[in-house]
């Protein structure tokens, strides 16, 4: 009781000087619904214990979902980072689950074009960015972080083979030992994507990116934490292959 009447004490001594607010510009009214809810307090907590619809565990669960347990999936190292990527990555799980719910029930497919020929398989395009992720690797670096074993070698063979085209497989062997490659880096691409025109577009046609190769070694941000490296396996048809990418004639 001792507690409610101070309350009521403190809010006789606003109102009785809040007119200095208004005096001095500082606020024009004071119609605000918590300043009103506050003279409902005493006799809230009187007959309910407690403010009418408020419950201080309202705030503790809020606590636990938005600092605790977000917390507790952090490392204890750059601990805010890790929170927040963790606390958006869980917002984005419910929409997630209504994308999936959505698909499970049946969405809308593409529209059909009566004239498109389902037999019709159309070719992907290679599409590379204009400026290669780095500019100058040592071929040692391409050895150790992106697996390129024997890759000085390998590159002897082909430049050889090239210029050689004539020559089987065992003289552009020997020719390859004896071959001097005249630079020591190469540029590198960290990825390189696949494209095919949507068929379901009366419009211009549009270019789908429908696959990406990725040759990425492990790197360091400046968090110090490490993203691991990414190396996707591609067949390649060098043109001595089959009609069909990485297949071999009969």
């Amino acid at each position: 009781m001792e507690t409610l009447a101070h309350l009521e004490e403190s809010q006789m001594v606003f109102h009785r000087n809040k007119s200095i607010f208004v005096d001095l510009s500082i606020h024009k009214a004071f119609n605000l619904p918590k300043l009103h809810s506050m003279e409902h307090y005493p006799d809230n907590t009187m007959n309910f214990g407690t403010s009418d619809n408020y419950n201080t565990e309202y705030m503790e669960r809020l606590h636990i979902d938005l600092t605790k347990d977000a917390y507790r999936s952090t490392n204890r190292k750059d601990e805010f980072l890790q929170m927040t990527l963790w606390l958006e990555r869980k917002e984005k799980i419910p929409c997630h689950t209504q994308f999936i719910d959505w698909k499970l029930c049946g969405s809308l497919g593409p529209p059909i074009i009566e004239n498109l020929n389902p037999g019709i398989i159309y070719e992907r395009k290679l599409t590379m960015s204009k400026h290669p992720t780095h500019k100058s690797i040592k071929f040692s670096l391409l050895e150790t972080n992106y697996g390129a074993s024997f890759f000085c070698d390998a590159l002897s063979r082909y430049i050889v083979g090239l210029i050689n085209p004539n020559l089987t497989p065992a003289q552009i062997e020997r020719e390859a030992n004896g071959f001097d490659v005249p630079f020591n880096a190469v540029p590198v691409f960290h990825k390189t994507k696949f494209s095919t025109s949507d068929p379901y577009i009366n419009t211009k046609p549009v270019n789908l990116i429908v696959d990406s190769i990725h040759a990425q070694p492990e790197q360091l941000l400046r968090s110090s934490d490490k993203v691991p490296s990414q190396f996707d396996t591609a067949l390649i048809n060098t043109g001595h292959g089959g009609d069909e990418p990485g297949t071999e004639p009969p």
